[in-house]
């Protein structure tokens, strides 16, 4: 009887040690699917948030920003046929606009030219017209022409010789610009020497095997005594009168300010461009990675919903279990 005791006591003790452990176990697990699926919907949330804008952006948002060239950037270091009449009257208009705007760009220019670089001209320089001023640097006529075909945008064309006239009129103020023109005018002319490939022609006497021209020609040497002759190559020393290499003529120089304004203008201008085709390229991958990321946020809240569909079966079981204990 004893025996039966002892041995219900054990088993009395062994059931509530099992008893209290699953009871921790029960509460570890709930813990744990709690945080698990506290973090999963924080992450779905969030994720769904960022490829949800990642989706939205459009690429026609991004657009080639506008370049500016400053005047200091300058100094180096040392078609189709129109037969209505109303539009050939527009047409001729906006040819005459045009026109008018390149004449009269082309008076400030070379006034500018005439306040700020002419005065440093030599005595012996040539003098530019104004005519010969624009065949130099604006070159309205070709514009126009290339305007005519669809090659040249006049509105771009415009500011861009807007920003062109600002950036020299302050490159022509530039204490470096001053410098270098001053050198020129008072620069003085050294006799230099150059070495210069030239070509002498002299006449030599010599056999030709294939001439016909004397007689006896078939006999043995075969062949006539020619006369022929030979281009001499020699080098001849040329001396003439320059000025030191670091020194341009005022008009070389406007001219090189210019070149060196729309290098720089159409180097940037392909930059922005290629950037702004790198940014678009950009939100059409983050579009595709956008959807696939949405994709995962709902994966992430489906297994949000099936922990909670456990969480709530582990519940379920919780509350049976203490019914039944309540019971007994």
């Amino acid at each position: 009887m004893n025996d039966t005791l002892g041995r219900r006591h054990v088993g009395s003790r062994i059931g509530s040690t099992l008893d209290r452990a699953e009871v921790i176990y029960l509460r570890i697990l709930r813990a744990s699917v709690l945080m698990i699926a506290t973090a999963l919907i924080i992450v779905a949330l969030g994720f769904a948030g960022i490829n949800l804008v990642r989706v939205m952006r459009s690429p026609e948002s991004v657009v080639a920003a506008s370049v500016h060239i400053d005047g200091s950037e300058l100094i180096p270091a040392d078609g189709k046929s129109v037969t209505d009449t109303t539009e050939k009257e527009q047409t001729d208009r906006a040819n005459l606009q045009q026109r008018a705007f390149y004449d009269d760009f082309v008076k400030r220019y070379f006034a500018l030219y005439a306040r700020s670089f002419a005065p440093f001209k030599r005595g012996d320089d040539k003098i530019l017209s104004q005519g010969e001023f624009d065949d130099l640097t604006v070159d309205s006529s070709a514009r126009l022409d290339a305007i005519g075909r669809g090659d040249l945008d006049f509105a771009q064309d415009k500011v861009d010789l807007a920003d062109l006239f600002s950036a020299l009129n302050a490159a022509a103020t530039d204490p470096k610009t001053v410098a270098r023109l001053n050198r020129y005018k008072m620069a003085t002319k050294s006799r230099i020497a150059t070495q210069v490939r030239r070509t002498r022609t002299e006449t030599r006497r010599g056999w030709d095997a294939y001439s016909t021209g004397c007689s006896g020609w078939y006999e043995t040497p075969v062949g006539c005594a020619v006369t022929r002759s030979v281009a001499i190559p020699y080098m001849e020393k040329v001396y003439e009168m320059r000025f030191p290499t670091n020194v341009e003529a005022p008009s070389k120089v406007f001219k090189g300010y210019q070149d060196r304004f729309f290098a720089l203008l159409n180097a940037r201008r392909a930059e922005s461009v290629a950037k702004a085709e790198a940014e678009r390229d950009d939100i059409l991958r983050g579009q595709a990675e956008g959807r696939a990321g949405l994709m995962a946020a709902l994966a992430i809240g489906g297994g949000f919903v099936v922990l909670m569909f456990f969480f709530l079966l582990i519940a379920i079981e919780r509350h049976q279990r203490q019914r039944a204990v309540t019971a007994e």
